[in-house]
């Protein structure tokens, strides 16, 4: 998936979240508040944080004293095991790879429980609590924009060892074909089935928006919708 089909990834799973939340109360966030755009932004951006194993993705470009040492270690490590036909180098290069480690719903989980532990020791050491709030919301958010990136992506030709490093057996829902930006002006891509596989994130993403609104006493008529 490109950059802007993750982007939209995240904003869609930020309505997904906040709309299950409204029911569970996992976290006090509404759907309007003045956190929830912190919350969306995190989202967001980690939404495309997992990608940053690939020199050439949104999150690279704008982290690339980061994404480039980790890719340059990639190609050493993918270079000195590549020419063994073990199964352990094999699992070697597949977790150094591009949709590697960073897409292990592992990690994902992972990743999650070390932003809970960072915001438990932070607590201490901020006196404001609106402070602390968008802190907070900002980086849970980062969390859910993760496993969306890792949800995204099995539906992707090539699949995720989702479950690494229990199993590194490749899994994927749908053949989705990664294409490239048109342009700087649209979310669209060279890709057709990347593109209706946007059209479908963007009907799961109004049809969020309408029921979010729901949980805050605003009811649309669906017929208004259509």
């Amino acid at each position: 998936m490109t950059g802007s089909t993750h982007k939209i990834g995240g904003f869609t799973f930020s309505l997904l979240f906040l709309w299950i939340n409204a029911y569970l109360q996992i976290l006090p966030i509404a759907f309007i508040s003045i956190y929830t755009p912190f919350f969306m932004v995190g989202c967001i951006l980690g939404a495309l944080f997992p990608d940053i194993d690939h020199p050439k993705a949104t999150i690279s470009r704008y982290l690339w004293p980061i994404a480039w040492p980790i890719w340059l270690t990639q190609k050493i490590i993918r270079t000195i095991f590549k020419k063994k036909k073990t199964q352990f180098a094999k699992n070697v290069c597949s977790t150094v790879g591009h949709r590697g480690i960073a897409h292990w719903m592992t990690i994902a989980v992972a990743y999650m429980f070390l932003i809970l532990c960072l915001l438990v020791y932070i607590r201490g050491y901020i006196t404001l609590d609106i402070t602390f709030s968008i802190i907070s919301f900002f980086l849970i958010g980062t969390t859910v924009g993760n496993v969306s990136h890792v949800v995204l992506d099995l539906f992707n030709e090539t699949g995720l060892p989702l479950f690494a490093p229990f199993s590194f057996k490749r899994i994927h829902l749908a053949n989705v074909k990664t294409g490239t930006r048109k342009s700087k002006k649209t979310i669209f891509t060279t890709s057709p089935s990347e593109n209706i596989f946007i059209l479908i994130l963007l009907g799961i993403t109004i049809f969020l928006i309408y029921l979010n609104l729901k949980t805050i006493g605003i009811d649309i008529p669906i017929t208004a919708i259509q």
